[in-house]
């Protein structure tokens, strides 16, 4: 919450096991990130993975998920590259074609049961629960607690509101206290905005880029309150 300077989670990225992470973050990258997990873990602090599907690494992604379940993790989860993925393959793009997401799909379905600490909310997961229980395509009314339960960081040491998006950027770390950013006007005004209780609220948010993850699709895996 805010005031708050207490953490007690945290959410790495890898982008896929060894070989892919690597080619993507800089070598020995993974086994740094994996020490990072042993750490935390070792310091009672619950850890979580996100990564994101792209070409790269569509096809050992059910290995990769399967060497998630051997950490010590709360859960872990997985989105696509824009989320959606492309009518022809187009890999320059780092977009997957719409055959390769009706395989990946097929892959989940199949292998659900072998992964207990997957997040649910993960967006394949989310779509195929909507394909068997369909709810109407409508925005939110409620507000999102993520902003008020953690933040992002970018590569650069770059403070995200939501850890879904890369920007805004609202403080970077070193610069100044991550108190004084979590409590600055960056992060209140996000907060404010995303209380979203009566949809196309505030005129910021109606040409927002993001507006369909926040309203429809959040990739955080947070509840809403």
């Amino acid at each position: 919450m805010p005031g708050s300077a207490a953490v007690d989670g945290v959410q790495l990225s890898l982008d896929g096991l060894e070989s892919h992470h690597d080619s993507v973050r800089g070598r020995g990258m993974f086994r740094k990130a994996l020490d990072g997990i042993r750490l935390l873990t070792e310091a009672g602090i619950r850890v979580a993975v996100n990564s994101v599907i792209v070409p790269g690494n569509l096809a050992e992604a059910v290995e990769f998920w399967e060497f998630l379940e051997t950490l010590p993790l709360g859960n872990y989860r997985f989105n696509l590259r824009n989320d959606t993925p492309c009518r022809e393959e187009n890999r320059t793009a780092g977009r997957i074609s719409l055959d390769d997401f009706a395989d990946l799909c097929a892959a989940l379905e199949n292998g659900r049961e072998r992964l207990p600490r997957l997040n649910q909310r993960s967006y394949p997961v989310k779509l195929l629960e909507q394909l068997r229980n369909p709810e109407p395509d409508v925005e939110c009314t409620e507000g999102c607690a993520s902003m008020f339960r953690g933040f992002g960081v970018r590569p650069d040491g770059g403070i995200l509101p939501c850890p879904a998006v890369l920007e805004p950027v609202v403080g970077y770390i070193g610069q100044q206290p991550l108190a004084e950013i979590w409590n600055g006007e960056g992060f209140e005004k996000m907060r404010r905005l995303s209380t979203c209780s009566v949809p196309r609220a505030d005129p910021e948010c109606v040409d927002c880029p993001y507006r369909r993850r926040c309203r429809q699709f959040c990739l955080t895996g947070d509840e809403r309150y």
